[in-house]
């Protein structure tokens, strides 16, 4: 979670703190406000994509608030590490 903007805006989203508790045992990585926090995102795989989306609608609606969700297309690969062997230095 993002400890820079995220304590200072989250009053400004009812139902935040519950619609993020949903996305996580849904099944999602973690769940936080996107930019300025005109909505919330959800990090988790393709598999439980879907169950995540529909807890998360689930959460605003039992606070009367209509929601729209979707996923993106973007495959993320994560992050890998590489290590370079130096040539060796000519003789």
């Amino acid at each position: 979670d993002d400890v820079v903007h995220v304590p200072h805006r989250t009053s400004l989203v009812p139902g935040y703190e519950g619609v993020c508790r949903a996305a996580i045992a849904a099944g999602a990585f973690g769940a936080t406000l996107s930019g300025s926090g005109s909505s919330i995102m959800a990090v988790a795989t393709r598999e439980v994509a879907e169950r995540v989306a529909a807890a998360m609608r689930s959460a605003w609606q039992e606070l009367g608030t209509f929601a729209e969700t979707f996923q993106s297309a973007e495959h993320v690969e994560g992050f890998r590490v590489t290590r370079h062997e130096r040539a060796p230095e000519a003789a």
